[in-house]
């Protein structure tokens, strides 16, 4: 699997649990911790990225 298709994974994955779950997992990503629905983002980038796709896609839900 690459590394895109990882990373979409884990965010399809993570938005269906809801915006408070999504919110929990941004807080733990930006603490460094690892979440489940990102176990196979094995490189620090890879987390990088998904953290900040996740917070792209909240920050649309903060401007309404």
């Amino acid at each position: 699997m690459t590394e895109q298709k990882k990373i979409s994974k884990a965010i399809e994955e993570i938005c269906h649990q809801g915006c408070d779950s999504v919110n929990n997992i941004i807080q733990a990503l930006e603490n460094g911790e690892h979440v489940q629905e990102a176990i196979e983002l094995k490189k620090p980038e890879e987390r990088s990225i998904l953290l900040a796709e996740l917070k792209e896609i909240m920050d649309v839900y903060k401007k309404r």
